[in-house]
C-alpha cells in the first residue's frame, strides 16, 4: 500500500482532537512560511509537534535538548506512520470496561421518589444532600460524588423506564 499523503489540515485537527479529547494542555502555534507547531504537555514532559509542507516531525524536550534543536526526534512522510507513534505519546486509557449503573422504575413512581433513586445509584458517602432537580441530576450523571468519577464514562440502564415514563408523565 502506498504511504499516505500528510495533508497539514487533517493532521492539525487530528492532533489537536486528540489532546482535547485527553484534557492536555497544548499550544498551536502558525508561523507565515505555513508551519505549525504544536507544544503539548503530558505528565510532566514537554513535546513538539512540527508540521511543514509534506514532512511532520515529533520531538521530546528535555533538560539535556536544551536550546531547543529544531530537527526533530523522529520526523515522518506518511501520516499512518506518524498516527501510530503519536498514540504513544498520549496517556493511555485506564480500562475500555465501564462501570454499570441501573436506575430501576419499579423503584419509584413520583419524580421526588425518582431523586431519592437517583442518589441511591450515583452517589455514595456524601455527608450533604443532593438537590432533587433536573441541574443536580446532570451534575450526579458526571460523576465524582462516590461511585465514578468526574467524567468517568459509565454504563446507566434505566429498567423498567416504560413504567416511569408512565409513572412521571412523560
Amino acid at each position: 500500500m502506498p504511504p499516505q499523503t500528510l495533508t497539514v489540515t487533517h493532521l492539525l485537527s487530528y492532533i489537536v482532537d486528540n489532546l482535547e479529547r485527553h484534557n492536555l494542555k497544548h499550544e498551536v502555534h502558525r508561523f507565515d512560511s505555513g508551519a505549525i507547531m504544536i507544544d503539548i504537555w503530558i505528565n510532566g514532559n514537554f513535546y513538539v509537534i512540527q508540521i511543514d509542507d509534506n514532512l511532520i516531525g515529533q520531538s521530546l524536550v528535555t533538560e539535556d535538548t536544551t536550546p531547543f534543536d529544531i530537527i526533530p526526534d523522529i520526523s515522518f512522510s506518511d501520516e499512518i506512520l506518524f498516527k501510530s507513534e503519536f498514540v504513544k505519546i498520549l496517556p493511555q486509557e485506564q480500562s475500555t470496561t465501564k462501570k454499570t449503573l441501573v436506575i430501576d422504575g419499579n423503584n419509584f413512581t413520583t419524580l421526588e421518589e425518582f431523586y431519592t433513586e437517583v442518589d441511591k445509584v450515583l452517589t455514595k458517602n456524601l455527608n450533604w444532600n443532593t438537590g432533587h432537580n433536573l441541574d443536580a441530576f446532570n451534575d450526579l450523571l458526571r460523576g465524582g460524588f462516590g461511585v465514578h468519577e468526574y467524567n468517568e464514562p459509565v454504563k446507566l440502564i434505566w429498567e423498567n423506564s416504560n413504567k416511569s415514563k408512565v409513572d412521571l408523565n412523560q
